[in-house]
């Protein structure tokens, strides 16, 4: 019999599903007729005249219904009845697997899956590629913007840069870009301001960094030179970036730096007029954790009122040689004007030597270089000579660098007024005729 809770076929004369235990005594069955006693009776097929029926199994739990292994009907008992013909049921379609293996998924499930494999798989692969490009620390956001910047690149790479001119600098607002190696610095202009001499350079950052790079200036002890074209120093100076650091970008920075008197070589005026047609004539030299003293520009002093930096003057030889070899060339450049008092008076305001002790001083080649350019801005036509090159002091076998004022007179007492006009004692201030 087919069981009409799990389809499982029973064979004939049970009573109880052999598969789930569920009564199989839902479809009417055909009585047959026994004697009892003499006595005709209808007793239900399969029931023992005298004996109560066992109460129905309840299901098994967790048994998993299984397919009918076949649809034979059993024989039915015999009886002294003639046999009734037991109804076909029809077989229940089985609830699980058969033995071909089949998943059980239903068509709509089937078409679901095949969509959404491919989508998983590319999800997959999107997935892989961020990890990659995150752990090579790649912007993984942007390959089509990197695809794009090297497609332009390779166009590109066949035309040659278009001239923009002079006054072209590139873009690099938003750029992070540094460079290491020296700036550049050029002289734009040279200006006398007070008693300093105030150097405007051009500080870029050096061709051998990239196009669009940018250069620090911070350290706390830059020595900057300036040099004429001859090579000889007229200005050196010792410059602190640390609390005014400077950012130079490419297209170049503009800064101010001021040398005091002790800190350039020559008369500030005269290096005005000399380097202010071609300034770029100056050659600047730099050095970084330079050694420096004294004699730096006072910040209330004409360099600050500017907007410049001021700087401390260098400590080393190289800076007392360049003094001295400054006087020299003030010499040898005084030496022609001064040949004109071997006939009439001037003034002499003062005599050094580098080594000499006045009042506790020694003095150096840089503070009679000092000393001269001080005059020279107060006396426009001020003089440096070497005392060995003149007759009037030959009797002085010790020699020295003088400074006269470059005013003529034609007595001593001429001489004389004038020193005291300008407030100057018998000890620095004598007439003098060189011859």
């Amino acid at each position: 019999m087919v069981c009409q809770q799990c389809g499982f076929s029973n064979p004939e004369g049970c009573r109880f599903c052999t598969e789930c235990g569920a009564p199989l005594a839902a479809a009417p069955v055909n009585d047959a007729t026994v004697l009892d006693g003499g006595a005709n009776r209808t007793v239900p097929y399969g029931v023992r005249p005298g004996v109560a029926p066992s109460p129905a199994m309840p299901p098994r739990p967790g048994v998993p219904p299984r397919p009918a292994t076949g649809g034979a009907t059993a024989p039915t008992a015999s009886s002294s009845h003639t046999p009734v013909t037991q109804p076909q049921v029809p077989a229940a379609r089985p609830l699980r697997p058969d033995a071909s293996g089949s998943s059980g998924m239903t068509a709509s499930m089937k078409v679901t899956l095949a969509v959404l494999s491919p989508i998983l798989i590319g999800l997959l692969i999107l997935l892989l590629m961020y990890v990659i490009s995150v752990s090579q620390g790649n912007d993984p956001f942007q390959f089509g913007t990197q695809a794009q910047s090297s497609s332009d690149t390779s166009a590109s790479s066949g035309s040659s840069t278009p001239d923009y001119g002079d006054d072209y600098w590139p873009d690099t607002e938003g750029k992070n870009l540094a460079c290491d190696a020296e700036p550049d610095m050029k002289v734009v202009s040279v200006e006398s301001v007070g008693n300093d001499l105030v150097v405007t350079v051009l500080v870029t950052p050096s061709d051998d960094c990239e196009s669009g790079t940018t250069t620090t200036l911070d350290d706390d002890a830059t020595r900057v030179t300036l040099r004429d074209s001859g090579g000889d120093t007229v200005a050196d100076a010792v410059f602190d970036f640390s609390s005014d650091m400077q950012t130079i970008p490419a297209k170049g920075k503009r800064i101010k730096l001021s040398y005091a008197p002790t800190q350039f070589y020559r008369p500030a005026t005269e290096l005005e007029q000399t380097f202010q047609d071609d300034p770029a004539e100056l050659i600047v030299k730099y050095v970084y954790a330079a050694a420096s003293g004294s004699g730096a520009s006072t910040s209330t002093g004409p360099s600050s009122q500017s907007g410049a930096l001021g700087g401390k003057s260098a400590s080393d030889d190289e800076a007392e040689q360049d003094a001295c070899n400054a006087l020299q060339w003030q010499v040898a450049q005084d030496k022609s004007k001064a040949s004109g008092f071997m006939s009439t008076y001037t003034t002499q305001l003062s005599s050094k030597r580098q080594g000499m002790v006045i009042d506790g001083k020694t003095w150096s080649c840089r503070d009679i270089l000092a000393h001269f350019i001080t005059l020279r801005d107060k006396h426009p036509n001020v003089l440096l000579i070497w005392s060995g090159d003149w007759p009037t002091y030959d009797a002085n076998p010790t020699k020295y660098y003088v400074i006269i004022s470059g005013e003529s007179f034609g007595s001593t007492d001429d001489a004389w007024n004038w020193c005291h006009s300008n407030g100057y004692g018998q000890v620095d201030c004598l007439p003098v005729n060189l011859e």
